[in-house]
């Protein structure tokens, strides 16, 4: 991340012009370098928060937001600067017959020497062309237009002249820009009096190259004394005034530079991040002189507001009502209190009992605060306090506390569509999380929840809280259909690794049922449940893959309709090692013919043949026993009941097929197959079994041993499949030594 710097912080800035742009010589816009943290990876402010700090309006909350994975704990515009200076150029520079591709040429890649020498040809002086701009429609103007081009270029090449000493990369960084600078901003600006846009853009550049030179006093001086200064540009009228602060504070005027931040901040909403990062009353004394300097209310309420944003929301908000009981200045500070206090709890924390009661006791102070300012008369953004007081009394689920101050914001603030989501998404936090099980409830938040526009910048977190809430409600009454359908997973997960002794998976018929809940919504209601986490698709493959492990290899044939059903595996699910190796098999099969949909109809088949007698059945029953296998943890093909309620590490199914294919079986080798498989399978469950809670897993060597089927497999002993098994597995042959000593 490029380091970002501020007149405050540092005598060294960065341009926010190092990107191609019209703005890029304009002006060398300043950043404080710590105002974004690299590497955030903790929950972000839409996952933590349900209220939309919006609603306050753009024009009073930018840069100003609350967000942790910034530091400090607030926001910075970092694009503020950029739009409005080079709309400001592109306007200026606009004349007939000049591209728009050739004024961004002019202004964003010329050197400061070519731009000398064509604002010396555009006056009509006989110098050499610059030779990469000698087919540019800029010669074409009229000869007035010439004229406002050639000041233009001359402006540009002073400002590209001073990047030398401001820039990051450049090589005179840290060396004053030389007094030649400084004489040419002066004469240019006493030139341009009859061209506010220079004038101001000449007499800003001045500012920044007294502030190089370290020339805090003639800065100050300058800047309080050029009235050409504060137009046309507010941009610049104010990145003036930062400028200002920061001489202030290098002057030691310290209490004056935080007046100056807190105007700043307070009057130009693009820089009022940055004013706040740069607001650093070092203690009490110095706070006070700070308060000392400030001669009027407006200027007072200014500087706690600034204290709210950089220290305590709550301390400033008291004081500001002191003064000002309507002041404009609570209204960001209220929504940033209430979204720290919401940002307290994760999912780290959330049993934290200290900051659950730091976080009760937070809501209630501001819900205090709201309630008295959304009764305040005048106050301006009255829907601001009315939704904050309703959103926290829906937040404890006190609904009746809830609904007037929701129905009075919606009324105050008319149209807004920011304020009725928000409006939407409290009340629907309060009815989940003071639920009853009741037709009007279910119909009331569905309508809530579905007309919660997608751009409601706070959507998943809500949609997350409500859908949780309720599918906890539903869970507990027993209606499974519903909980899924609101939260998947929320009864049943999935992922739980092992599954050997989670919840069982999910049955054919609930598939079903979730099936029909969702085919034909009619209802709110129901168009708000299969609004949930399944799709059709999801739901088709669970149902098909819920018969095979019932058994119903018929019925997941016909279902095996989903559209991964015919990507191939890249295994063969029916081949079987001595020594199980799930990358070697992946490894050397990967390029069968197998996909979900064959290997279902596969066992579709084998499961038929299997239901006969002699060998034909014994040798189905040991193919689809295989598959079965594989479709366990243990085996090569477990991927086919990845990622869904069937996924499992027992293969119980398994180990019932082999026992039927060694019963079917007179073949001594296929015998001697199916004991020894059957081994490998009552191995898997032992071992899952050993990995209970209570059981000493490490011991699990002595608990593996199939203690039924070894002795089996042992009575085969003469096989030529005895041998191999003898010669590669390991266990076994520990077994079978000690067993035969």
């Amino acid at each position: 991340m490029t380091p970002r710097r501020s007149p405050l912080s540092s005598t060294r800035f960065a341009s926010l012009f190092l990107a191609p742009a019209l703005a890029l010589l304009a002006v060398v816009a300043v950043h404080g370098e710590r105002a974004e943290a690299c590497g955030w990876s903790g929950p972000e402010m839409s996952d933590l928060t349900t209220f939309d700090p919006g609603v306050v309006g753009d024009d009073l909350n930018t840069g100003l937001e609350f967000e942790p994975s910034v530091q400090g704990y607030w926001g910075t515009c970092a694009s503020c600067a950029k739009t409005p200076i080079a709309d400001d150029w592109t306007t200026y520079l606009a004349v007939n017959g000049v591209t728009k591709a050739d004024i961004e040429e002019l202004v964003t890649k010329a050197s400061a020497a070519e731009l000398e020498v064509i604002a010396q040809r555009l006056a009509g002086a006989s110098v050499p062309m610059p030779a990469a701009y000698s087919t540019s429609t800029i010669w074409k103007a009229s000869s007035t237009d010439k004229a406002k081009l050639a000041g233009a270029a001359k402006y540009l090449s002073l400002a590209k002249s001073v990047e030398e000493y401001t820039l990051p990369d450049a090589a005179a960084l840290g060396t004053p820009p030389p007094a030649t600078l400084l004489v040419t901003a002066l004469a240019g600006g006493k030139a341009s009096t009859g061209d506010a846009f220079l004038a101001q853009r000449y007499a800003f550049m001045t500012v920044r190259i007294y502030f190089y030179q370290k020339e805090w006093k003639k800065l100050i001086a300058f800047a309080e004394a050029t009235k050409s200064l504060a137009a046309p540009s507010a941009e610049l009228q104010w990145r003036a005034r930062w400028y200002l602060a920061g001489a202030l504070r290098k002057a030691g005027k310290r209490a004056l530079a935080n007046l100056e931040l807190a105007r700043i901040g307070a009057s130009y909403p693009p820089l009022a991040g940055d004013a706040s990062l740069d607001f650093k009353p070092v203690e009490e004394a110095d706070w006070r002189a700070t308060l000392k300097a400030a001669k009027t209310t407006a200027e007072k309420t200014m500087l706690w507001r600034l204290v709210g944003i950089q220290h305590d929301g709550l301390t400033a908000m008291k004081e500001i009502r002191k003064l000002d009981p309507a002041s404009d200045h609570l209204a960001v500070l209220i929504v940033r209190e209430l979204a720290r206090a919401e940002a307290m709890m994760d999912d780290w924390n959330s049993q934290d009992p200290d900051i659950k009661q730091a976080q009760a006791k937070a809501y209630r102070e501001l819900e205090v605060i709201a309630v008295a300012a959304a009764s305040q008369a005048k106050m301006k953004r009255p829907w601001v306090y009315a939704l904050v007081a309703g959103h926290l009394a829906a937040r404890r689920g006190d609904l009746a506390k809830a609904r007037p101050h929701l129905e009075r914001a919606m009324s105050l603030a008319g149209s807004n569509a920011r304020v009725a989501n928000q409006v939407r998404a409290s009340l629907s936090i309060g009815i989940a999380l003071n639920w009853k099980i009741t037709r009007e409830n279910e119909q009331e938040v569905a309508a809530a929840m579905l007309a919660l526009t997608k751009d409601y910048p706070r959507y998943s977190a809500v949609r997350n809280l409500v859908r949780a809430s309720l599918a906890k409600a539903y869970g507990a009454a027993k209606q499974r259909v519903e909980a899924e359908l609101l939260l998947p997973d929320s009864i049943d997960p999935y992922d739980v690794m092992p599954r050997s002794f989670g919840p069982t998976p999910w049955s054919s018929q609930l598939v079903k049922d979730l099936q029909a809940k969702r085919a034909k919504p009619t209802t709110e209601w129901d168009k708000f449940l299969a609004d949930g986490g399944y799709t059709t698709d999801e739901l088709q493959r669970e149902l098909a893959l819920a018969y095979v492990t019932e058994g119903d290899y018929a019925a997941a044939a016909k279902a095996a309709s989903w559209p991964g059903a015919k990507g191939k595996l890249g295994t063969d699910p029916f081949a079987i090692r001595i020594n199980d190796c799930h990358d070697c098999d992946h490894q050397k099969h990967a390029k069968a013919k197998w996909t979900a949909r064959s290997t279902i109809e596969r066992m579709r088949d084998l499961a038929s043949t299997a239901k006969g007698t002699g060998e034909p059945a014994a040798a189905a029953a040991l193919e689809l026993g295989n598959a079965l296998y594989n479709l366990t943890w243990y085996g090569n093909a477990r991927m086919l009941l990845a990622d869904t309620h069937q996924q499992t590490r027992l293969p119980t199914a398994a180990l019932a097929m082999y026992k039927k294919a060694f019963d079917l079986s007179s073949k001594q080798e296929l015998k001697a197959k199916a004991a020894f498989l059957a081994a490998k399978a009552e191995i898997a469950l032992a071992l899952e079994a050993a990995n209970q809670p209570g059981t000493d897993y490490e011991n699990y060597v002595s608990i593996a041993p199939a203690k039924t089927w070894y002795p089996i497999f042992q009575r085969y002993a003469k096989t030529k499949y005895h041998k191999e098994v003898l010669k590669e597995c390991g266990w076994y042959a520990a077994w079978a030594s000690a067993s035969n000593p």
